[in-house]
C-alpha cells in the first residue's frame, strides 16, 4: 500500500524479477489513486472501495483485508512468509489522522497479516528518536533503523521491543 509513495517507485520494494503488475502482486496507490491486483481477482474490485482521494484509513484497511483473504483463499492458505505487506509511507497516515484510529489501523492489519503467518514492514522516516517511533514501536515485533555517515557505506541495527533489545550496528 503506497500512501505518500507513487506506483513508479513501487518496484523498489519488490524481489528481483517482481513487479507491481505481476499477478501475484496487489498494489494500492492512494496518492495516484491507482491500483494494481492479480486478475483473478478483478470481480473482487467491484466490492473495493473506490480510491477517489477521500478514503481514510476504514477504506483502507478494509482493501488490505480483502487483498489477504484472497491470497489466502486462493492459496488455500499461505505459507508462513509468503504473504508480504508493505505499507510506504506511515507519514502521510500519521499526518492525516489521529494516534489512537493510526493506532487502532496498524493492530487490526498486524492481526490480519499475521492470522496467515504473512510478515508485514512498514516505512516511516523518520529519526528514531522522534516521538511518533515510541509511540508507535510497541505494535511492532521489531523495528530497523538505519544511518549513513559521512559517505560511510549503509548500515542498521535492529529494536526488539519486547525484549527491550538492540542489536549492534552492521553493514548492510
Amino acid at each position: 500500500a503506497l500512501t505518500d509513495a507513487g506506483i513508479n517507485t513501487a518496484n523498489e520494494h519488490f524481489p528481483a524479477g517482481v513487479s507491481y503488475d505481476d499477478a501475484s502482486v496487489w498494489l494500492i496507490d492512494r496518492g495516484n489513486r491507482r491500483r494494481a491486483m492479480p486478475q483473478a481477482a478483478a470481480g473482487i474490485s467491484e466490492t473495493l472501495p473506490p480510491l477517489d482521494g477521500h478514503n481514510g484509513l476504514h477504506e483502507l484497511r478494509e482493501e488490505i483485508v480483502t487483498a489477504v483473504g484472497y491470497y489466502d483463499d486462493a492459496a488455500e492458505g499461505v505459507a508462513p512468509a509468503e504473504l508480504r505487506l508493505c505499507v510506504d509511507s506511515l507519514n502521510y497516515l500519521v499526518d492525516e489522522h489521529d494516534l489512537l484510529a493510526l493506532k487502532r489501523f496498524l493492530r487490526s492489519i498486524g492481526a490480519v497479516t499475521k492470522g496467515v503467518r504473512g510478515m508485514a514492514h512498514y516505512h516511516l522516516p523518520v529519526p528514531d528518536d522522534a516521538d511518533m517511533v515510541a509511540e508507535l514501536s510497541p505494535l511492532f515485533d521489531a523495528r530497523i533503523e538505519l544511518r549513513q555517515r559521512d559517505g560511510d557505506r549503509p548500515d542498521h541495527r535492529w529494536h526488539i521491543p519486547s525484549l527491550d533489545m538492540t542489536t549492534a550496528w552492521v553493514d548492510l
